[in-house]
């Protein structure tokens, strides 16, 4: 098929159509574009009002026969060309499925040792409470947003709280242009 288009390029590339009136001849290439255009001696005779008309209505007819003659030699050439073969299916799958008890033994199923079943959750309501949850009064120093409700079951220590960063030193306004007012006339 890449060969019929390329023949087909190639054709249309060569393809020249002419159309004439008294006083112009036109020629375009394939794709309509016009590679010659001649007047004649009997061009003087025509009104210079009419002189454009007629040079445009000339090469707008070789144009029209152009893509004619393009339409035909595309039906020629890849209407009548015969198509690629199919490439053949490819086999159909094996039945795995059904063929495996065949080619494979079925392992036996291992056997299962009994386990005692174990809760996977105690239920509260057999335990005491062991824990007060009330609030307690935030101690001494301590940051007044945080409330202490019981105490921590691991023994960790809370890390040492950091005092807060300095604040940094005021620098000069980058963008008070004030004092420095930008030229822009180049002297």
């Amino acid at each position: 098929m890449s060969d019929s288009f390329a023949e087909l390029n190639r054709r249309t590339a060569a393809l020249r159509v002419s159309e004439s009136e008294p006083g112009v001849r036109v020629t375009v290439d394939g794709e309509g574009v016009v590679v010659e255009l001649v007047t004649t001696p009997e061009l003087g005779a025509i009104p210079p009002v009419r002189v454009g008309p007629t040079v445009l209505g000339c090469i707008q007819r070789a144009q029209a026969r152009a893509a004619e003659a393009a339409q035909v030699l595309a039906e020629e050439i890849l209407l009548h060309d015969e198509p690629e073969p199919a490439p053949e299916p490819p086999p159909p799958p094996r039945p795995i499925v059904r063929t495996a008890p065949q080619t494979r033994p079925v392992p036996a199923p291992a056997p299962v040792a009994e386990q005692p079943e174990e809760p996977l959750f105690e239920p509260l309501v057999d335990r005491a409470p062991t824990q007060r949850s009330t609030p307690r009064r935030p101690e001494p120093n301590a940051d007044p947003a945080v409330y202490s409700f019981g105490e921590i079951e691991d023994d960790v220590e809370p890390a040492p709280r950091h005092a807060p960063a300095p604040p940094r030193p005021a620098a000069e306004d980058d963008e008070d242009w004030a004092d420095n007012p930008i030229n822009w006339v180049e002297g």
